[in-house]
C-alpha cells in the first residue's frame, strides 16, 4: 500500500504469520535502467559520494526510462565542471545504460509533502505499473 518492495515467507518454525525477508525500499526511490532492470537507490548516494565530486546535495529525478535530471549544489558555491558531469554521466551510464541522457540543474529540488528531502525520485509512468519487477 505504501510502495514499499519486500519478500514475505511463513518462517521455518511453523509459525502461522508471514515475515518480511527481504525488503528493498519504495518503488518510486529505484531508478528504471534503459533496459527495464530496476536500480536501488542506495548505488547513485553511494557512487555519487565515491566519485569525489564535492555536491553536498543533490537529487536524481527519473522522468523516462532514457532520461533524468540530475539536481545538485556544489560546495562552496562552486559549478559543477564539464568534467565533473562527465565522470557523474558515466556513473549512471555504467548503471543505465548507455543511451540515457542525463541532464544537471542547479538547485530546483522537489520536497516532499512531509518536508524530507528525497534523493532519488522516480517519475517514469511505465515503471509504477509494471507488474513483474526485477531487482539488482
Amino acid at each position: 500500500m505504501n510502495g514499499d518492495i519486500l519478500e514475505l515467507k511463513y518462517p521455518k518454525s511453523g509459525r502461522a504469520h508471514l515475515r518480511i525477508v527481504k525488503l528493498e525500499g519504495r518503488v518510486m526511490d529505484q531508478l528504471l535502467a534503459t533496459d527495464g532492470h530496476r536500480v536501488s537507490s542506495v548505488l547513485p548516494t553511494h557512487l555519487v559520494f565515491k566519485s569525489g565530486v564535492p555536491v553536498w546535495k543533490y537529487q536524481v529525478v527519473q522522468l523516462e526510462r532514457d532520461k533524468l535530471i540530475f539536481y545538485y549544489l556544489v560546495r562552496n558555491g562552486d559549478h559543477l565542471s564539464k568534467d565533473m558531469q562527465d565522470l557523474l554521466a558515466s556513473i549512471f551510464w555504467k548503471f543505465l545504460g548507455n543511451s540515457l541522457q542525463v541532464e544537471f540543474v542547479e538547485g530546483g529540488f522537489e520536497v516532499a509533502k512531509s518536508g524530507k528531502h528525497r534523493f532519488v525520485i522516480n517519475r517514469v509512468p511505465e515503471y509504477t505499473d509494471m507488474d513483474q519487477r526485477k531487482a539488482v
